[in-house]
């Protein structure tokens, strides 16, 4: 072959060469169409959505913190503030009250004067029929045993309850009106919840009436609807009336006997002596015995108004705080005998609040021979702050 047809034939190679490279180069595209189908591939990311469907059911998965209203009723029932805290701001006696030892609960108020009396009635055999003027009022209530020692605890122990109204006196449970077995005088097992009774004696025609319940603290509920007492303020009387025994006050005045914040006045209205002392304590007790030879008791009437703590607008003074004595030319405080006074017994009169009134008798005794006799009248807050009364 010559060298020129040689030379063609390895042209013609090189061009069938080329040609097969450039159709290879050709099919570049096709061999890049998944890159173009990139978006099918992006549909998950289209979808996500709905994959994030849980996080707008987010609500549903927080529905406890929704039900949170519901967690707190307990907390709820509980005076809230200070509600309940003030004769001024009672609360229903619907809502329970959470102290030291228990959790009372008021689960009925009887005020309906027929069915308090037969409660009281079938209570016990020795029980009485409520006074002329007066009647019965039956709290019941639960007490469940929140102690945090554990303990056996008797709700009878642990509470005080009274009641209240306008006339800014206080009744407690009263003499001859026994409920031995609903009062709870027995131990309640922690955890266990008892169910009690309590009774009290009340004019009829007393109102604005309130329950008072303290353990731990005060709590004030209302008995009658919408009934609210507001503290009258502290007021002293600033007399130095009988303030020393060189200068007693007289049979009907009034004396006051201030100290700091506590202020209450006194006046003795009635001195009976004698035999006609005697012959009333005698009726009134007959086993007590008589006045030693040589001395004599002497009867006294006390009326007693309390003015009101300045720091305490709440709180109540006891005439059983107050202690009275016959003093003599000699100076000498003779004690008194106990028990022999005639009713109303002064020493056993209720607390009174603010603007409140106490009356009642005292026994006092002395030596017959004494002179210059006169009463002392020394309350619990000011025993320095004596009052001298003369009955001579």
């Amino acid at each position: 072959m010559s060298v020129r047809l040689k030379i063609g034939a390895a042209l013609l190679a090189v061009t069938f060469l080329l040609a097969a490279c450039t159709a290879n180069a050709s099919l570049t595209p096709t061999d890049s169409a998944p890159a173009e189908e990139a978006p099918a591939e992006e549909a998950p990311a289209e979808e996500a959505p709905a994959e994030e469907a849980p996080a707008e059911e987010a609500p549903a998965e927080e529905a406890p913190a929704e039900e949170a209203p519901a967690d707190s009723a307990a907390v709820s029932t509980f005076p809230v503030g200070e509600l309940g805290k003030s004769r001024s701001n009672p609360v229903g006696w619907d809502v329970s009250k959470k102290g030291e030892y228990f959790i009372y609960t008021i689960t009925e108020i009887v005020t309906d004067a027929t069915a308090a009396a037969k409660i009281v009635e079938d209570g016990h055999p020795s029980n009485i029929k409520a006074p002329e003027g007066y009647q019965y009022y039956v709290i019941r209530y639960t007490a469940e045993n929140i102690a945090a020692d554990a303990k056996p605890q008797s709700p009878w122990i642990k509470t005080n309850f009274w009641m209240m109204g306008s006339s800014l006196a206080t009744y407690t449970k009263p003499e001859g009106a026994w409920l031995p077995s609903t009062e709870c005088t027995a131990d309640v097992e922690p955890t266990k919840t008892a169910s009690c009774e309590v009774v009290f004696l009340l004019p009829v025609d007393e109102t604005n009436k309130i329950l008072v319940l303290r353990e731990a603290d005060t709590t004030y509920f209302m008995v009658d609807d919408a009934a609210t007492i507001s503290p009258l303020p502290s007021t002293s009387q600033n007399s130095t009336n009988g303030s020393t025994s060189a200068s007693p006050a007289v049979v009907g005045e009034i004396v006051d006997s201030s100290s700091g914040d506590v202020s209450a006045s006194f006046s003795i209205t009635e001195v009976i002596r004698g035999e006609e002392a005697a012959a009333r304590i005698a009726a009134e007790c007959s086993s007590c015995e008589k006045a030693p030879a040589g001395q004599e008791y002497i009867l006294a009437n006390v009326v007693m108004t309390f003015h009101g703590d300045s720091k305490l607008p709440d709180d109540t003074f006891t005439p059983g705080s107050v202690t009275l004595k016959i003093v003599g030319g000699m100076q000498v405080e003779y004690e008194s005998p106990y028990g022999y006074a005639p009713k109303p017994v002064f020493s056993a009169q209720n607390a009174v609040y603010a603007g409140g009134t106490a009356a009642g008798w005292v026994v006092l005794s002395a030596p017959m021979a004494e002179t210059g006799r006169q009463i002392v009248i020394s309350p619990y807050y000011s025993a320095e702050n004596k009052r001298f009364v003369t009955i001579e």
